[in-house]
């Protein structure tokens, strides 16, 4: 796993963490599709680990003060069970209870403009009316897992925070 902190400004609240999370590994091989068994995870999840990287350094450039402190993180081996996330945590690199919540990027998708954006676990937590806010200032549509018998608010590292207590989409 790989942390970066970007400290909050408000006195009271930059000792609590939104962390914005992403996982490195992907499957490297497997089935061919299209004639190609390489899978190189530019989606899955390449374009989660670029978003979190993107992100830290449009804060740091803009100037822009958030009030929480916010960790990126890159963890591995989401593939395998999502062990660095559940590694993290059991032994986060800041104190667990001031942890306020978890971004996890799986899977983002660049290909056309945001239009849609599918958030899986919109309904478990408090987190699920701020990202509908939050989108619609942009104009973007905000949708449930249009798959859940996927189950893949389980199988992402997110649901590594979710069953410590913390909310997480």
């Amino acid at each position: 796993n790989v942390a970066g902190v970007f400290e909050g400004s408000d006195p009271a609240l930059k000792s609590e963490y939104v962390i914005m999370s992403a996982h490195l590994d992907h499957l490297g091989i497997g089935r061919a599709v299209n004639g190609d068994t390489i899978y190189n995870g530019a989606m899955d999840d390449a374009s989660g680990i670029a978003s979190v990287i993107e992100t830290a350094r449009l804060l740091k450039a803009s100037g822009i003060k958030t009030k929480r402190s916010v960790l990126f993180l890159a963890v591995t081996a989401e593939e395998k069970g999502e062990l660095g996330s559940r590694y993290f945590a059991a032994r986060p690199t800041v104190p667990f209870r001031q942890i306020v919540a978890d971004i996890n990027l799986d899977m983002f998708l660049p290909l056309y403009a945001l239009k849609v954006i599918e958030v899986q676990g919109l309904a478990e937590s408090s987190l699920g009316d701020s990202v509908r806010a939050a989108a619609k200032t942009l104009g973007v549509d905000v949708q449930t897992d249009r798959e859940p018998e996927q189950n893949r608010f389980i199988r992402s590292d997110q649901y590594s925070f979710i069953r410590k207590g913390v909310p997480a989409l």
